[in-house]
């Protein structure tokens, strides 16, 4: 997990400040549930982790709402994933820094939507990522519980195509392989 790698360092555009357990530590801070977690702000809030100066292989990301499975609620909308090359990217990147993986819609809040769901897709060279989340405030934020990176995780997974063209999502099963890459 490039995420929890030394010097890996997670950011974002705000926080709520209703609840102060969901922080942007929660990003990556390897410990999953509600109470180690992110909530945005604002209207397409985002977050992202820095993998620093050096880029890093990257075919994979993993988030959840609440991976524990205890919540299902603030999952339903559109998640945009993107990457940079800047050297330490940060909340401050320049939104011209940063180019588009692409998108998936989680139609529902609900426990299908709500856990970690794992993500291959073709390897980019990176030093961050930033995933741009639904919804803004107390209310409604999208919640990310751990956003995880790594290299493109061996089949069966299969790969998630997250531009237009479509493709399948990890089966429960599946996502419980997966995991294991990226401990």
């Amino acid at each position: 997990n490039f995420s929890r790698r030394a010097g890996a360092a997670a950011f974002a555009r705000d926080v709520i400040p209703a609840a102060p357990t969901h922080s942007i530590a929660g990003l990556n801070n390897g410990t999953y549930g509600n109470a180690s977690s992110w909530i945005g702000n604002s209207l397409n809030s985002f977050c992202g982790v820095s993998f620093g100066a050096t880029p890093v292989t990257l075919g994979s990301v993993a988030w959840g709402r609440d991976n524990t499975g205890q919540f299902t609620d603030r999952c339903a909308g559109t998640y945009t994933l993107e990457y940079t090359t800047v050297p330490n990217p940060n909340a401050s990147t320049p939104n011209t820094a940063w180019t588009t993986i692409g998108s998936v819609t989680y139609p529902s809040n609900g426990a299908a939507y709500s856990t970690r769901h794992v993500y291959n897709f073709t390897p980019v060279e990176a030093t961050g990522i930033r995933l741009r989340c639904p919804g803004n405030s107390f209310t409604d934020g999208a919640c990310i519980d751990e956003l995880e990176a790594g290299p493109t995780i061996a089949p069966p997974t299969p790969v998630f195509k997250l531009m237009n063209t479509g493709g399948t999502m990890a089966t429960p099963a599946i996502m419980a392989l997966a995991a294991t890459a990226f401990a």
